[in-house]
């Protein structure tokens, strides 16, 4: 009788270790699958980093040669060692009829208060060709005002 209660008693425990080496088994699954995609996002995200690395220092690299040619075209070293006969030379690119005024505020604003005057004065079947005409013509007109 004794060894039965002894019996019973060690099969319970038994039965509860089995259960709770299953739980712990299916959480260390899910942990290992957690470490894994962790793994699989470092290392994606380093790949990435290398590849950033090496775009980094190729454009480094142009800016670095740019940099020396600018230097030379700017800089002439002296070609005469004579302190009172030094000259120094200068390449110089002239650019003739470059526009560099940007006029995209004020075409911007003329669009939208033409395209907002064509639609306030416009009725009915004209509105389908005095809305574009007002935007357009606003553009224009907002550019010339902007510097363009």
């Amino acid at each position: 009788m004794a060894i039965e209660k002894y019996t019973r008693a060690d099969e319970a425990k038994i039965n509860q270790l089995a259960l709770q080496i299953e739980k712990l088994t299916k959480r260390d699954l899910e942990i290992q699958a957690q470490v894994e995609a962790e793994a699989t996002e470092t290392s994606s995200r380093q790949i990435e980093l290398d590849r950033t690395a090496e775009e980094f220092r190729v454009l480094h690299a142009e800016r670095q040669k740019l940099v020396q040619q600018w230097k030379e075209t700017i800089e002439v070293p002296c070609q005469d060692e004579d302190v009172a006969h030094r000259t120094y030379g200068r390449r110089v690119t002239v650019y003739e009829n470059v526009d560099t005024n940007d006029c995209s505020e004020g075409t911007l604003a003329g669009g939208l208060l033409g395209g907002g005057l064509a639609t306030a004065i416009s009725r009915g079947k004209d509105r389908w060709w005095a809305i574009p005409t007002g935007i357009i013509g606003g553009a224009m007109i907002g550019c010339d005002i902007d510097g363009g």
